[in-house]
C-alpha cells in the first residue's frame, strides 16, 4: 500500500495501492476486505475523517473524497496538484491549545 489510515470508531483499515489502482478496506484483523473505490486511478495519500475517505489522485492532480462506507459519491475536492504525495485531515475541534492570535 501506498497509503493507509485507520478509523478506530468503525475499527476499519483503508488504504491506497497507486500499482494496482486500488482502495480496499478491511477490518482490523485483515479480515472482510472489500475493493471500495473501483474508479480509483494511482490513489496515493490517504486519510479518514467523519464519513469520508480522502486520497491524493496522480492521476487526475487531484484531491478526492468518497463515502468510507459505500465508496459511492466520489468528488474531486481539490484539482491542479501536482504528484501530491500525503494527505491528513485536522479536526478544529480536537485542536488543543491556546492561540494568542483569536
Amino acid at each position: 500500500p501506498n497509503g493507509i489510515t485507520i478509523d478506530y470508531k468503525e475499527r476499519r483499515l483503508y488504504w491506497t495501492d497507486a500499482l494496482k489502482d486500488r482502495i480496499d478496506t478491511s477490518d482490523l484483523d485483515g479480515q472482510h476486505r472489500v475493493q471500495l473505490v473501483p474508479e480509483a486511478k494511482n490513489p496515493f495519500g490517504m486519510t479518514q475523517f467523519n464519513d469520508y475517505i480522502y486520497w491524493t489522485d496522480w492521476y487526475k492532480k487531484s484531491v478526492m473524497r468518497a463515502d468510507k462506507k459505500t465508496g459511492k459519491n466520489v468528488t474531486a475536492i481539490r484539482t491542479d496538484l501536482e504528484m501530491a504525495m500525503e494527505i491528513k485531515a485536522v479536526s478544529a475541534h480536537k485542536q488543543n491549545g491556546w492561540n494568542p492570535c483569536k
